[in-house]
């Protein structure tokens, strides 16, 4: 790219560019005096004619030897940049796929029975009769690999030591998947959902931030 860049300001400051800004300077001279002239009575408007034909002729002829010139450094700048611009693209590509590729992965299951954990974190309101539950995976690059309809299941010890089960869909609110779990239930009843009606009562009332809950 300082190639490009290099070849762009050589370009500008050549003898070719000079050189067109002062035919363009001429060119604004020569048109305007002749009329202030004749608008003062200097010269007649027959001249004025005379003179402007003369330089429309002149500039023709300069066209194919000053602009020219111009037109064909422009392409080869243009040129150098449409052959380096592929390859800067797909580096670009290749560097953020891969960065995305290793930016989440599939959290492995590998307790006893294909049983994993994560950490309760946190309950909110949503809306006037819902609550989201959020639970933390191991690490954050993490990401539930579920497929399409399938519940994660969740398992954890109430406060009598008893064992309770819910399976559950995952919410998901669009501000990031890796790293986090979400749950969605109602603030009151449920039971008909069939997550478990004992693990939904130690999830609103016995889980606190920190707490361990296997999944599954």
């Amino acid at each position: 790219s300082r190639g490009i860049w290099s070849g762009f300001l050589g370009v500008l400051l050549g003898d070719v560019c000079k050189t067109a800004c002062l035919a363009f300077l001429l060119a604004v001279g020569v048109t305007l005096l002749p009329n202030l002239l004749a608008k003062r009575g200097i010269l007649s408007w027959e001249s004025v004619a005379i003179v402007n034909d003369a330089f429309s002729n002149l500039t023709d002829a300069a066209n194919n030897r000053i602009l020219t010139p111009l037109r064909n450094a422009f392409s080869s700048v243009k040129s150098a940049v449409l052959e380096k611009a592929p390859g800067i693209v797909s580096k670009a590509t290749k560097q953020s796929s891969s960065s995305q590729s290793k930016s989440t992965v599939p959290m492995p299951f590998e307790g006893d029975g294909g049983w994993g954990k994560c950490t309760f974190r946190s309950s909110e309101p949503l809306g006037d009769n819902f609550v989201q539950y959020k639970f933390t995976l191991p690490k954050s690059s993490y990401t539930i690999p579920l497929t399409l309809g399938q519940q994660l299941d969740f398992c954890c010890l109430s406060a009598d030591d008893d064992i309770c089960t819910g399976s559950f869909y995952l919410y998901d609110d669009d501000s990031g998947k890796s790293g986090v779990a979400r749950v969605v239930l109602p603030k009151d009843g449920g039971e008909d959902m069939g997550g478990g009606s004992k693990f939904m009562e130690v999830l609103r009332n016995e889980l606190r931030p920190g707490d361990e809950v296997a999944i599954k």
